[in-house]
Parts: C-alpha cells; structure tokens; sequence
C-alpha cells in the first residue's frame, strides 16, 4: 500500500511531501516500511 501526501500552500514550507509505503514481509508476521519526507522551509530562519 502506497500514499503520499503533499501540502503546497503553507506559511511554514515552500513545499512539503511524504511518501510511505507497507508491504509484506517475507516472514509472515512482518513488514517493510518505506518513508520518504521532501521538504524546503519558506525562511531560513526555521531552517
């Protein structure tokens, strides 16, 4: 299962994304975990 989400109008960021993703492991029982955060701060004060 994949999902993103994204926000592109905010004060706090020139843009923001996250991505994760679930699959099954090879182990029943168990999983692998993808995650992914893509993000640039408005100011380079919060940076």
């Amino acid at each position: 299962m994949k999902q993103q989400s994204t926000a592109s109008e905010s004060s706090l960021f020139d843009h923001l994304i996250n991505c994760w993703e679930f699959n099954l492991g090879a182990v029943q029982g168990t999983f692998s975990l993808y995650f992914l955060v893509n993000f640039k701060f408005q100011s380079l004060l919060y940076g």
